[in-house]
C-alpha cells in the first residue's frame, strides 16, 4: 500500500509539473498574444492618422481652389463681372458641400422645430405662420443626414387681438 502510495505521489508530482509547463506555455501565448494586440492597434493608430492628414489635404485643396477663385474676384473692377464671379464661387463651393454629403436645412415658411433651429428672436404675425420661420438668419447643415449645425431663425408668432 505504501508502494501505491508513492507511485501516486509520484503521478501527481508529474501531473503537476506537466500542468506548470501548461501554464507556462498559455502565459507566452497570452503575453505574445497581447505584444501583437499593442503592434495592432499602434498600426492601426498610424493608418488612421494616414487617412485623416490625406482626407484633410484633399479638403484643403478643394477650399484652395475657392481660395483662388475670390482673389480674382476681389481683383474685379466691373460690378457685374463680379456678380457673375461670386455666383460662381457659391456654386463652386455649393458642389464641394453636395460632394461631402453636405446639405443646407430647408427653412423657408418651414415649422419651427428645435431639434433643427435655434430661434433667435419672435415676430408677430397671423394665424397662417404661427410657429413658422419667418426669416433665416444663419444657415443650419446636415452631414450625411445627421445635424451638423442648426439653422438660426425668427419664428413667427400669432398675434392677440387688440
Amino acid at each position: 500500500m505504501t508502494e501505491a502510495k508513492k507511485r501516486t505521489k509520484k503521478d501527481l508530482l508529474l501531473e503537476i509539473e506537466e500542468k506548470d509547463i501548461k501554464i507556462e506555455e498559455y502565459l507566452d501565448l497570452a503575453k505574445r498574444t497581447k505584444a501583437d494586440f499593442e503592434n495592432y492597434k499602434k498600426q492601426k493608430e498610424k493608418e488612421y492618422l494616414s487617412i485623416r492628414k490625406n482626407t484633410e489635404a484633399n479638403l484643403i485643396l478643394e477650399f484652395l481652389a475657392i481660395f483662388d477663385s475670390l482673389e480674382r474676384a476681389a481683383k474685379e473692377n466691373d460690378p457685374e463681372k463680379l456678380r457673375e464671379g461670386l455666383g460662381f464661387i457659391l456654386r463652386q463651393f455649393s458642389e464641394i458641400l453636395k460632394n461631402k454629403q453636405i446639405e443646407r436645412l430647408k427653412t423657408d415658411k418651414e415649422q419651427f422645430s428645435p431639434l433643427f433651429h435655434t430661434a433667435i428672436a419672435t415676430c408677430p404675425t397671423h394665424e397662417d405662420h404661427d410657429g413658422k420661420i419667418i426669416e433665416e438668419l444663419q444657415a443650419g447643415f446636415l452631414l450625411s443626414g445627421n445635424l451638423l449645425r442648426p439653422a438660426q431663425v425668427i419664428v413667427g408668432k400669432k398675434c392677440e387681438a387688440g
